[in-house]
């Protein structure tokens, strides 16, 4: 998809719910707080917003199967705690320009980015993850990049807490990632995936770049105005 030059500033996070909660520190304020002070302060960019369900949305997919749940039932209970997320920033963001609902579909984000500056999501539907949600975001409003927020700043070529010997990935095409990322992902509801093969297909069809960071705020600020930071970046 070829670029105009008014679409070049139009970004979508994807912030692994991770980050908002952990079992061991409860909300993360600090993130939250700092993630939205900088979005407040990012002049010359729109966008979209896009929010995880984290350790809340296992625990309730395990009591979920425990209770006989199915799993497309299971994968609502998950959406609903990425949507309660996402609700906190879109809340929390309401003396700016932000659409004041969450998004429900990507053909509502493509309409609703040319009246505001920032729109906020959750899950969509059974199926597929928060980051093919914020890849369909971001096809649907031209966005020149994804930026997928984690608690580590690189992905790995296989998982760093089963292979002490797993390597950092600083460049890679979609292509060569996607073979990495298939070997886990059996589409369970509350998978924690690498990183969705779908939204890698939507990211390569329409030639928008991922890049992956950590929190640490002025890190996500140098991969948002393209300087030197820590992290992966996916090329399509």
């Amino acid at each position: 998809m070829k670029q105009s030059q008014s679409y070049l500033n139009r970004i979508v996070f994807s912030v692994g719910g991770s980050i908002f909660y952990s079992k061991s520190e409860g909300i993360n304020h600090e993130f939250i707080s700092g993630f939205l002070n900088f979005i407040r302060e990012l002049r010359g960019y729109r966008g979209a917003i896009v929010v995880g369900g984290g350790p809340l949305a296992r625990e309730f997919i395990n009591e979920g199967r425990k209770l006989g749940l199915t799993e497309y039932e299971n994968d609502m209970l998950a959406i609903w705690e990425t949507r309660k997320n996402a609700t906190l920033i879109l809340y929390a963001l309401k003396d700016m320009l932000v659409y004041p609902k969450l998004l429900y579909n990507a053909e509502e984000a493509s309409i609703a980015i040319n009246q505001y500056d920032w729109l906020c999501s959750g899950g969509f539907f059974p199926g597929i993850t928060t980051d093919a949600v914020a890849a369909l975001i971001a096809e649907s409003i031209g966005a020149s990049k994804i930026i997928n927020i984690s608690n580590t700043a690189y992905v790995y070529d296989r998982d760093p807490k089963k292979y002490p010997d797993a390597k950092p990935i600083s460049t890679a095409t979609i292509d060569e990632f996607i073979s990495i990322a298939n070997r886990d992902d059996n589409r369970a509801a509350g998978e924690n995936f690498v990183f969705d093969i779908f939204a890698l297909k939507i990211a390569k069809r329409s030639k928008i770049p991922i890049y992956f960071t950590d929190s640490n705020i002025e890190n996500i600020n140098r991969v948002v105005r393209n300087l030197e930071h820590q992290g992966t970046l996916l090329i399509p």
